[in-house]
């Protein structure tokens, strides 16, 4: 976030700056539901929270290759302008997805438990599809960068690019196996809860 406000980038620094918002008032909430944890407004809220933060920070990274494709369209696999709009179209289907998910988990029948914790592991998936997807894409343009001598350019550029992919997909990686292990609500007895440690 330091550096676009260093290279006065506003977009970037208000979209970073409420992914992080989200992802600070998700814990904060996850942290009072902890002691409350009959209550399903808090549980939807910090669910909600930590849920539509990374594809937030994942929009700030399709810009930023969306760009990078710009200065070189002859060497991009996909074409920049196609880069944002279908990885965010994705990204809107997916947290579609997700947000049914955790209405229907929050609903008191068991039935629509099921389906919404089915909802979450095909939208926690799919999540992970994307990253991977993004990732081989990105390789694909460094590669053809490499090739063409342009590397040393985008040097600093395919750094940001794979760190804070690799992190995303970690994130997303570990709360989709927290979802496939079993994410009972609290309604349910509390030692069916399931936690990754």
């Amino acid at each position: 976030m330091l550096q676009t406000i260093k290279y006065k980038s506003p977009f970037l620094t208000g979209v970073l700056t409420l992914a992080a918002a989200l992802y600070a008032g998700g814990f904060i909430v996850q942290a009072i539901s902890a002691h409350h944890y009959d209550s399903i407004g808090l549980f939807i809220a910090s669910s909600v929270c930590l849920i539509l933060a990374p594809p937030i920070y994942a929009s700030c990274l399709y810009l930023v290759l969306g760009r990078a494709m710009y200065y070189v369209p002859y060497l991009a696999p996909l074409h920049p302008g196609r880069v944002i709009t279908t990885f965010v179209g994705l990204d809107v289907i997916c947290g579609v997805i997700l947000g049914q998910g955790v209405s229907k988990v929050s609903s008191p029948k068991g039935s629509e438990q099921k389906v919404g914790k089915y909802l979450l592991d095909i939208g926690m998936c799919l999540q992970c599809f994307l990253i991977f997807f993004f990732i081989g894409l990105t390789a694909i343009f460094h590669n053809r960068c490499r090739r063409g001598s342009l590397d040393m350019r985008f040097h600093s550029i395919w750094t940001a690019l794979y760190i804070c992919a690799s992190m995303n997909l970690a994130r997303t990686v570990y709360r989709t196996v927290e979802f496939f292990q079993g994410l009972v609500l609290a309604i349910s007895p509390r030692s069916n809860i399931a936690y990754v440690f």
